[in-house]
């Protein structure tokens, strides 16, 4: 209902939209806020433990979110052209970031990962061409890759067991 109800104002092009979410929500589901392109900022809930498929994707206006630190995931392109979008602190809650969930964020400039994050999942962070980061380079992680079964997907895990990715989360991006 608040989905249609954002939409509908936004074709009349009467509103920029910022959200507080309720403690009493514990999940974003799947397409939640999908294309409200006059979403320009969200709170969310300290009871959020997933932020889910395309939750915020292609919310165009968006440049700030707060995520609270009892999010454990950010699933599939959970952020995916959000291309307003400056920077993001991932909680030290969150153990994995799936496939292409801040694809397309192309005024990203920075994101901390803290070493919770176990697995980060391809393309993770394609296009997002003005990104830096902080703490040690991915570059700097074990670089004996091994492709799977398929032939098409390679795993990097650092020495100590800690980080997994898959592919190039940084598709894109020169490094």
């Amino acid at each position: 209902c608040l989905h249609f109800i954002i939409h509908y104002l936004e074709i009349l092009e009467l509103i920029s939209v910022s959200i507080e979410l309720p403690d009493s929500i514990t999940r974003i589901r799947a397409r939640a806020f999908y294309g409200c392109s006059s979403l320009t900022n969200i709170k969310i809930s300290e009871g959020v433990t997933e932020i889910s498929l395309r939750a915020f994707a292609g919310c165009s206006s968006l440049t700030s979110i707060e995520l609270p630190n009892g999010v454990t995931r950010i699933d599939d392109e959970a952020f995916k052209e959000c291309s307003r979008l400056t920077s993001i602190e991932i909680p030290g809650s969150v153990t994995r970031i799936g496939s292409g969930a801040f694809k397309g964020c192309s005024s990203l400039t920075s994101i901390e990962i803290p070493d919770s994050v176990t697995f980060i999942a391809n393309t993770a962070f394609e296009g997002c061409s003005n990104l830096t980061g902080t703490g040690e380079p991915i570059s700097e992680a074990e670089t004996d890759a091994e492709t799977t079964g398929s032939g098409t997907q390679t795993e990097t895990e650092t020495s100590g067991g800690g980080i997994r990715i898959t592919d190039d989360p940084f598709s894109g991006l020169g490094w």
